[in-house]
């Protein structure tokens, strides 16, 4: 069954020094921006992402990820970049899921023992340097070629 194998106590992980997390308001680009930058790590458990927007933008302001590597992310997130969490696939349930594709599965216990790791990591510095350099190509105008070009517009 998803989930079954989580083990870690829930409160355990609000125990780690200087977390924030997003208020559900909505945040301009530079406040969003700035948000991230006060960050040493972002931490993302998503089960899949087709793109990963907010793992992008924290990478693109020097923030490395703890995260597992699945869906879009795997178009960025690398070893060099972000701490990554092993996952197992299992088949996505629920009414979005409608019988479609595979979600990533991570086990809570070993997310937070990599989470421990990254944050007494001595590379971590190395982590922050490289993380804005690995999606610095993903730049608005280049995507928009891209897409052009895909539907046989450029």
């Amino acid at each position: 069954k998803v989930g079954a194998k989580h083990s870690v106590k829930t409160d355990s992980l609000t125990q780690i020094p200087h977390s924030d997390a997003v208020d559900k308001r909505h945040m301009a680009e530079e406040e969003f921006s700035q948000w991230f930058a006060r960050g040493k790590l972002f931490v993302s458990l998503s089960r899949a992402e087709g793109w990963g927007l907010f793992q992008h933008r924290a990478l693109a302001t020097g923030v490395p990820l703890v995260t597992p590597c699945f869906g879009g992310l795997t178009d960025f997130v690398t070893p060099e970049n972000s701490y990554i969490i092993p996952h197992t696939e299992v088949f996505a349930e629920g009414y979005f899921a409608l019988g479609l594709g595979k979600w990533s599965d991570v086990d809570l216990g070993v997310a937070e023992e990599v989470l421990r790791f990254a944050l007494s990591d001595p590379g971590l510095e190395k982590k922050q340097k490289a993380a804005a350099a690995s999606v610095a190509h993903f730049t608005k105008e280049r995507m928009r070629r891209e897409l052009l070009a895909a539907l046989g517009l450029f």
